[in-house]
């Protein structure tokens, strides 16, 4: 678990990113798109917009139901710096991600 702000701090002007097993919490109620405890993956790129290259290795132990939702394929090409990510991986992706959407 980490936290929002503290992502931020770190990580606002980077332009590498490799999330392991990591869920980043929304302790400080900054991500109103948010809708649990847990911040969404389109939340977490728009926050990001300096990311060239980003690695995520999704928790196989948790729920991913906040970070990854039936919509987060479609909301994620609504991202105008997301189609400039010179590599972008998922790992331990859950059934719910709409991959025909995000591969369309």
């Amino acid at each position: 678990m980490f936290s929002f702000n503290d992502l931020m701090v770190i990580a606002s002007k980077c332009e590498m990113l490799h999330l392991l097993s990591v869920v980043i919490m929304n302790n400080d109620e900054v991500v109103p798109e948010t809708e649990g405890a847990a911040v969404s993956l389109e939340a977490l790129f728009k926050a990001l917009p300096n990311v060239k290259t980003f690695t995520y290795k999704l928790p196989y132990d948790l729920p991913h139901n906040y970070i990854i939702t039936t919509k987060t394929a479609q909301e994620l090409l609504k991202i105008k710096h997301f189609l400039s990510f010179d590599k972008f991986e998922l790992n331990e992706i859950p059934e719910i991600f709409d991959i025909t959407s995000f591969y369309g």
